[in-house]
């Protein structure tokens, strides 16, 4: 069993679950940004992914044979170290602020394995189908997390995180060359962290993807819209010290640069989104 049984021995974690989902309200306004800048110390979310890209287990061209969405096959074959990495994520509810740092980790990780991972010097930007939905699913977790206990949290946000790790994976485990990427997309954004002007683009974009034939293209680019609107403001360095290579450079100008290439692949592709995996590391 891909997530432990464990997890789920508490009765009361449960019951306090149905308790909170029965009266769920979707359009309750959670806030989700911490305003400060400093990192906890611990395992970030992006230390697990610099962790699992050194793990010649997941090498990309043995990861090759899970290209065609054979998830269930790697998780039978590699579950267990995979949640063995998810368990390495540090969450201390003990920190105020905790719960909303762990979806911002989340939110960001997603678009950095989709956006930066889709893309390399050599074939540019690629928007994977199975990768894009990583981002848009982690549009639940907010609404979701709002209601329910912490112990409750915790095993949801691990759980969710561990499935972000196997799909990763399962496409080829692409790394993300976040110094390569922002200075071949950056040009048009402010290095300072700052909102850029151009920032409405997101309006033209949102546009777009209403209209363009695969449903998908809307869904990513009013999550990203949606994201720059909470994150866009973060500066550089505001990952300093996260293990992730280059991820000191990044700023919230990424959810732009990440629609801005998916609405340039979408547009072009006959078929909207990639779905041959990445051989490459």
């Amino acid at each position: 069993m891909f997530l432990p049984s464990s997890l789920f021995r508490s009765t009361t974690a449960v019951e306090e679950v149905t308790t909170h989902l029965s009266s769920l309200l979707l359009n309750t306004r959670v806030p989700i940004a911490p305003p400060k800048v400093k990192q906890p110390k611990g395992n970030h979310a992006f230390s697990i992914i610099t962790k699992i890209l050194r793990d010649s287990e997941f090498a990309p061209k043995k990861m090759e044979k899970y290209f065609d969405g054979m998830i269930q096959v790697l998780l039978t074959e590699h579950g267990d170290n995979i949640w063995r990495y998810a368990e390495q994520w540090t969450i201390d509810v003990s920190q105020p602020g905790e719960i909303e740092r762990k979806i911002e980790e989340c939110i960001w990780t997603t678009t950095i394995l989709y956006a930066i991972g889709g893309w390399n010097k050599d074939k540019g930007f690629r928007a994977d189908f199975f990768l894009m939905h990583l981002v848009t699913s982690s549009l639940f977790l907010p609404a979701t997390l709002a209601y329910l206990s912490r112990d409750s949290q915790v095993i949801l946000l691990r759980s969710y995180f561990a499935l972000v790790l196997a799909w990763w994976i399962s496409r080829g485990r692409p790394r993300p060359d976040i110094q390569g990427f922002l200075s071949a997309n950056n040009s048009h954004h402010s290095s300072d962290g700052e909102v850029p002007s151009e920032a409405n683009s997101f309006l033209d974009i949102v546009r777009s993807g209403a209209t363009h034939s695969n449903e998908h293209v809307l869904k990513i680019q009013r999550s990203l819209a949606h994201f720059s609107s909470i994150y866009g403001t973060r500066p550089k360095g505001y990952f300093t010290g996260t293990e992730l290579e280059g991820a000191e450079m990044l700023d919230g100008s990424l959810f732009l640069m990440a629609a801005r290439l998916s609405e340039e692949y979408t547009n072009h592709d006959p078929r909207s989104w990639s779905f041959g995996g990445f051989s490459e590391d």
